[in-house]
């Protein structure tokens, strides 16, 4: 028994099981949960955002080297992320339709994230806040709080007390706190390295702009900036428990393996650059013709799809150019190692598909904004995009 929750483990001996120890097919799977985590994206964006953002979240989601990276090398995380994308999933149904059923689907979800990597607490930061801010149409009754925590308390409580007879909490107990590597000096720079590098800069353009849409047209966004505030807090509070654990005991596991322990928040800058897409369709929806400075809002909209544009562009140049082992995290003087991507042969099939994938998404994208734009030249009337 390491000390790791074990679901991942004993979802991966399956595989082993079925298609044989071996490398190629322990990255076989990661690739699968890879996959089932950009549908998990799609759905929630979708329900947030509409079908188009929902294409570019989950088309963002599934080439940015960060997630990438994460499907090509045999770790649990994949795993737990595609279970806590449907937790999310499960409880923004939940909300939307008042439903006790999506509650405890979500709950469902969250155990087996849980059991699967400790990381999966996380999760728990914007399902709060999503809760909070919906308090007007979904009240969190006991009897939902329990319904969604039960789950969770059974598989822990059979697990560690019928099957393993140890302390209930013994697995968390991580030998990153419990036997700590201490850094002396670690460099302040490592977070906002990990991030441009592994997210790519117009990605982060593309939420940080995304954002300040929101807080520039105050009243005609506000519905949006509300989904803003959760992902951004949810950010925040991973970068900064992180950054709290480096910078404060200085720990050597949080700044090494900084991109593990951030990893959840890759989600949400896709989610926050897909936004820009129904923000765009409310710009141009809202243009006075007769305003000349109203205009303005064209240029903010055609803005956001070049940044994402640009994220597309720069994720695919990137995987494109490498070809050798995994190798992405900081040494302890704060220097990273690059991206590469392990092929053995097949870098460009895998290039070629991307070029293909990402050139079908931007086509999907642009052609119904061209024709809104064409009908708003006939009518002068635009309704928001989705």
């Amino acid at each position: 028994m390491i000390n790791q929750p074990p679901l991942g483990f004993y979802l991966d001996a399956s595989i082993f099981a079925v298609f044989g120890s071996s490398y190629e097919a322990a990255v076989a799977s990661m690739a699968l949960f890879s996959l089932g985590s950009v549908a998990a994206m799609y759905g929630l964006s979708r329900v947030f955002y509409g079908k188009t953002a929902g294409l570019i979240a989950a088309a963002l989601f599934g080439i940015l080297p960060w997630q990438v990276y994460m499907s090509r090398i045999f770790l649990i995380d994949n795993q737990y992320i595609f279970f806590c994308l449907l937790c999310l999933l499960a409880a923004a149904l939940a909300i939307r339709r008042n439903s006790d059923r999506f509650v405890l689907w979500a709950g469902v979800f969250f155990g087996l994230a849980l059991l699967t990597k400790a990381f999966a607490v996380f999760v728990l930061v914007p399902l709060a806040l999503l809760v909070f801010m919906n308090r007007d149409r979904f009240s969190l009754t006991r009897r939902r709080a329990l319904i969604f925590c039960l789950p969770t308390i059974a598989t822990q409580l059979v697990w560690y007390g019928v099957f393993e007879h140890q302390n209930f909490f013994a697995v968390y107990y991580s030998s990153d706190f419990t036997h700590p590597v201490h850094i002396a000096d670690p460099n302040l720079l490592y977070l906002p390295r990990l991030l441009v590098w592994s997210d790519g800069w117009f990605l982060v353009a593309a939420a940080a702009f995304a954002v300040a849409l929101s807080l520039g047209f105050w009243k005609l966004l506000a519905g949006e900036r509300r989904l803003d505030a959760v992902w951004v807090a949810t950010v925040l509070v991973v970068f900064g428990l992180d950054a709290a654990l480096v910078l404060g005991p200085h720990l050597l596991s949080p700044y090494i393996g900084a991109f593990k322990y951030t990893y959840f928040t890759v989600p949400f800058f896709c989610l926050l650059a897909a936004s820009l897409v129904k923000k765009g369709g409310l710009l141009i929806a809202s243009v006075n013709p007769k305003a000349s400075w109203d205009r303005l809002k064209w240029v903010l909209a055609g803005c956001g799809a070049a940044l994402i544009f640009a994220s597309f562009v720069e994720c695919t140049d990137f995987l494109s150019k490498w070809v050798g082992f995994i190798a992405f995290e900081v040494d302890s003087n704060g220097n990273y190692y690059a991206l590469n991507l392990y092929a053995q042969g097949l870098q460009g099939v895998f290039q070629s598909s991307r070029i293909i994938a990402t050139a079908l998404t931007l086509l999907t994208i642009t052609l119904p904004q061209i024709a809104t734009m064409l009908k708003y030249k006939r009518t002068n009337q635009i309704k928001p995009q989705e």
